[in-house]
């Protein structure tokens, strides 16, 4: 039996959350940058800042199966504290190894980190949307994952204003140590963390084979209509992230021509705007009517997409380009907030603890195998056509496809409010 986790535990667990993660998010963001910085000094190859989208995609496709299955056969915490230890391990190995080669030398290494790591960070990541029953009540998960998305968000705003410029004084050896304290940081509040722990599972289970267990997941996934549509809406999302993380600094370096001074202003609009969003979600009460939640957020990051394509072909001087574009980033950010968390919150409501690891390893492997087709994709679109009405044609894809969206979400939502209704009346006979 777990006991009742109170109100009072659960913002304690609440504030220890977002600290870890916003040290975790900022140091990570700074070793990121500060490592891309290092590849491209001494190989100088152009894909010194893109290898990590090419090993996490890898690492979650590779790690569908026995990540999941690990995170819903084992107590969390355990789970957790191992894999940090794996990570500080491996970060401490790269520490040491790494001033012995220079030049391209250094790829090798440096794949094999990150491979290690970002493992870890699957799992880690993983174990805590599986644990968010055991860390806090049922009316403080919407708070959990807003909280935690704005601790990664405020980092995205910081971090690289500190990186770039502490690089060139401290150099990388300085980073690493950086890294080293907050996953050493990160390690201790997860200890002081309690987790209401569930049983792992019965020994009849565990005997099962992975692919059987996996297999578990995947049809629960299946036959939930609701949560195929949001996998789909999800996977939608990803494959247009492109036109915010590689669109907008080729648009405004070369078709626009304005300095790198409104690229970073563009940049910390659209993190400006995931913080806002998620603040008002830690205010506001659980949400109720996730349909009309997630369609109300697909619909205006759809609009603002439109919107930024119009801006980025008026050619309007620097300072209203700079004013006008960043208002329309800061909802887009909002309208992304409001998309992802309720979404992710609903998930984390109505899938059985027993099934979340998997299920929701499986949602994430879907959501970046994708993500490498669109940055193809649109790479090719930007590279030979350079002009804003990609944002306009894109925007407008998006709103049609709201609208099937929509159509999914109101055959879903009217008959399982019936369902909940006729469950009630049976449990009250």
């Amino acid at each position: 039996m777990m006991s009742i986790i109170t109100d009072h535990q659960s913002n304690v667990q609440l504030v220890k959350d977002f600290v870890s993660n916003f040290v975790s998010a900022f140091c990570g963001n700074m070793f990121s940058i500060a490592m891309g910085l290092m590849l491209l000094h001494e190989t100088g190859l152009s894909i010194s800042f893109g290898l990590s989208m090419i090993i996490v995609p890898l690492v979650d496709i590779l790690g569908l199966i026995p990540i999941g299955n690990l995170v819903d056969r084992y107590r969390h915490k355990p789970i957790l504290v191992i894999n940090f230890g794996v990570r500080i391990g491996a970060l401490i190995g790269y520490m040491l190894i790494i001033n012995q080669f220079n030049g391209t030398d250094r790829l090798m290494p440096t794949l094999i980190f990150l491979i290690i790591n970002y493992t870890t960070v699957s799992i880690n990541n993983s174990g805590y949307q599986a644990s968010v029953h055991e860390l806090v009540n049922e009316a403080h998960i919407q708070k959990l994952n807003a909280l935690s998305q704005s601790a990664t968000s405020m980092a995205i705003i910081f971090s690289p204003l500190i990186a770039a410029p502490l690089y060139v004084i401290l150099g990388f050896k300085t980073f690493l140590k950086f890294e080293l304290i907050a996953n050493l940081f990160a390690l201790i509040v997860l200890g002081t963390m309690r987790f209401n722990e569930k049983k792992t599972l019965a020994t009849n289970e565990n005997r099962k084979r992975p692919m059987v267990l996996f297999k578990e997941g995947v049809s629960f996934l299946m036959t939930r209509r609701e949560l195929s549509a949001f996998a789909i809406g999800e996977m939608v999302i990803n494959v247009t992230a492109p036109l915010i993380n590689i669109g907008i600094p080729f648009m405004v370096v070369h078709h626009l021509h304005a300095d790198n001074l409104t690229l970073g202003i563009f940049e910390s609009a659209i993190a400006v705007g995931l913080v806002i969003g998620n603040f008002v979600l830690t205010l506001v009460p659980t949400i109720k009517r996730i349909d009309w939640t997630t369609i109300g957020g697909l619909s205006a990051f759809s609009m603002a997409t439109i919107i930024v394509g119009v801006i980025f072909n008026l050619h309007w001087d620097l300072s209203r380009l700079r004013i006008v574009g960043s208002v329309v980033l800061i909802l887009m950010g909002i309208s992304l907030a409001i998309l992802n968390t309720p979404m992710a919150t609903y998930i984390q409501k109505t899938v059985p603890t027993k099934l979340l690891g998997r299920v929701s390893m499986t949602l994430t492997t879907l959501d970046m195998a994708v993500m490498p087709l669109g940055t193809v994709g649109y790479t090719v679109v930007f590279q030979q056509f350079a002009n804003g009405l990609i944002y306009v044609f894109s925007g407008s894809l998006l709103m049609i496809y709201t609208g099937y969206f929509w159509r999914q979400l109101a055959a879903v939502f009217p008959a399982k409010k019936q369902l909940d209704q006729v469950n009630q009346v049976k449990a009250k006979s």
